[in-house]
């Protein structure tokens, strides 16, 4: 299968759309970094960064694909596409913090009780929902086979602000449970810091939609 079909069928199998509340985060396929020199090596365990990733991240192949077909846009809607993938890793560098905290605790997680469940809810519904509409944003990219069709907008708006829910529903969560005290603390510099970015996510893809599909 050559880099073009990775691609596609990647996007083909990304599920985007509505999020459902205890899922399991989704594999993806890592990318043959011959295929694409400029981008870093694939160090283990399917982290495509630096080192810097947690065990579940945004970069994948997918979105490697969406980073080298988005210079095949039109310049229309190019700058906008760019400016939305952007908005996505930015936010993650903050999203990202959270499953660092979560794979450093995962035993933890199987406990039954609210500190356990909280760290569930990290990796198997907030990051895991971030990942959704990264993978849904990258989908919004034209040029792989099924875009036509499959590419949804909308949808990714909606899941961009269930996601915003969801962190405040684990910041409002953390203050009040028994949990430790820096947990809390991380997850409240993490909503902070994400004051703002559903609104200006939304934003774009609703202009990337009126440039692309409603035109």
């Amino acid at each position: 299968m050559d880099t073009n079909d990775r691609a596609a069928a990647s996007a083909k199998g990304a599920v985007s759309g509505r999020h459902t509340l205890g899922s399991l985060p989704e594999s993806q396929e890592p990318l043959d970094p011959a295929a694409l020199p400029s981008l870093p090596p694939i160090p283990p365990d399917d982290n495509l960064t630096d080192g810097a990733e947690p065990s579940h991240t945004i970069y994948a192949a997918d979105w490697y694909a969406a980073r080298e077909r988005v210079d095949g846009a039109s310049p229309g809607t190019r700058p906008l596409l760019v400016s939305l993938l952007d908005v996505v890793e930015a936010g993650w560098l903050a999203v990202r913090e959270l499953q660092h905290w979560y794979d450093a605790n995962s035993a933890r997680a199987r406990q039954d009780d609210a500190y356990g469940h909280l760290l569930a809810f990290v990796d198997g519904d907030v990051v895991d929902l971030y990942r959704e509409v990264a993978r849904g944003v990258a989908e919004l990219v034209p040029g792989w086979a099924g875009w036509e069709s499959d590419a949804d907008p909308d949808d990714v708006a909606g899941d961009v602000i269930t996601f915003v829910r969801y962190l405040a529903v684990l910041n409002l969560a953390v203050q009040v449970a028994e949990v430790p005290e820096s947990f809390a603390v991380l997850v409240a510099s993490v909503e902070a810091r994400l004051h703002g970015w559903g609104t200006g996510a939304a934003a774009l893809i609703t202009k990337v939609a009126d440039r692309i599909w409603r035109t």
